[in-house]
């Protein structure tokens, strides 16, 4: 291919597939690019079994389902990818209130692998490379040079991203996104915000590029890339998978409940109620912290209690005290046994000048 020079219209199609018809695209998501964030959790791509599924890939994970529900609120179409591989994983980030994409046309996704790999077969054989090619599935790409030819830039891309031994792995990953912004924008570009655990950052980075190199379309797609820090279990020399972690979390809220409560902590209610405190102490023990900070996880019995305020039981329980409480006033106030509650510009805070201490803790 010439330097900086697009590709003809018959290469294009054949490397991206044929465009789907119209009417099955989504209505009211096209032209509007700059409003359209295609969500990218780079570890699910990989998540091909529960046991793969690693904390760091956890809590890459809710930090993206967080993400889609705070841009969504500020009025951007977030388009999460990829569907996720696995039923099981499936079922276990909906325990945990992940709301994930669990279906894609694969078909379509395999078709534009094909069509990449022809490309990138073409690029190493017209430069003179063919020799480094490690196997039938596996093409050895001159990253920086390559760019270099294309005329890309390589700023704020790590300095030593040269050589790439791409796999069909890595050709759908970037197959999955190029058919995301194929499906939603048409003329417009789009942002794609990667969310990506620490050890994947430089990965990721090929991925951008080689993506970059392989369709020429993808340049105008901004991409942004928001980078998880390590998950460490402390005193373990064999960090448990994500579904381990979750599944020792509920045993100890289980039995922390039952030193609370007693022997009435049984049934199917009570199982609900559990789960839904352990999700919620999963949550805030792996996004409390900054998100490229590393996150420190005790999984000592001790660890789980409702009277430390770090911990996410101890913001359930107080949650579901508090909305008790207010339950009870607005019964009580509709009875008339309590006064309306003034607006709170009419409220007058000047006597609550006493720090809240341990004490007050309900």
């Amino acid at each position: 291919m010439v330097q900086g020079k697009q590709p003809e219209e018959p290469e294009e199609q054949r490397l991206l597939g044929a465009q789907r018809s119209a009417e099955e695209k989504l209505p009211g998501w096209r032209d509007h690019g700059q409003d359209i964030v295609i969500l990218n959790c780079a570890p699910l791509h990989s998540a091909k079994s529960l046991d793969a599924l690693r904390l760091s890939h956890l809590r890459a994970a809710l930090l993206a389902d967080h993400l889609a529900e705070v841009l969504t609120l500020n009025g951007k179409h977030v388009y999460p990818v990829p569907a996720v591989p696995s039923k099981e994983v499936e079922e276990f980030l909906s325990q945990l209130g992940i709301s994930w994409p669990s279906s894609g046309d694969t078909s379509l996704v395999e078709e534009t692998v094909s069509s990449f790999k022809d490309f990138l077969r073409d690029c190493v054989q017209n430069a003179g490379d063919g020799n480094h090619t490690q196997s039938p599935d596996e093409i050895r790409v001159q990253l920086k040079t390559s760019a270099e030819k294309h005329n890309l830039t390589l700023e704020g891309y790590a300095p030593n991203l040269d050589f790439f031994l791409v796999s069909e792995d890595d050709l759908r990953h970037v197959a999955r996104l190029q058919r995301s912004v194929q499906d939603l924008v048409q003329t417009s570009p789009c942002t794609v915000l990667h969310i990506i655990s620490c050890e994947e950052e430089f990965h990721q980075q090929k991925l951008d590029l080689l993506w970059r190199l392989m369709v020429p379309s993808s340049r105008d797609v901004t991409q942004k890339h928001l980078i998880c820090g390590p998950v460490k279990v402390l005193n373990s020399t064999a960090p448990p998978s994500s579904s381990q972690y979750f599944q020792l979390r509920k045993s100890q809220m289980l039995e922390a409940s039952v030193m609370k409560y007693g022997e009435s902590v049984k049934g199917d209610s009570w199982d609900e109620i559990i789960t839904s405190l352990t999700s919620a102490a999963v949550k805030f023990e792996l996004m409390a912290t900054p998100h490229r900070s590393q996150v420190n996880l005790n999984l000592e019995d001790g660890n789980i209690t409702t009277k430390g305020t770090k911990s996410g039981a101890f913001v359930m329980y107080n949650c579901a005290r508090l909305a008790t409480m207010f339950d009870s006033y607005n019964d009580a106030a509709s009875e008339g046994i309590y006064p309306e509650f003034p607006p709170a510009g009419d409220l007058s805070y000047s006597s609550l000048r006493e720090e809240v201490r341990e004490r007050y803790s309900i």
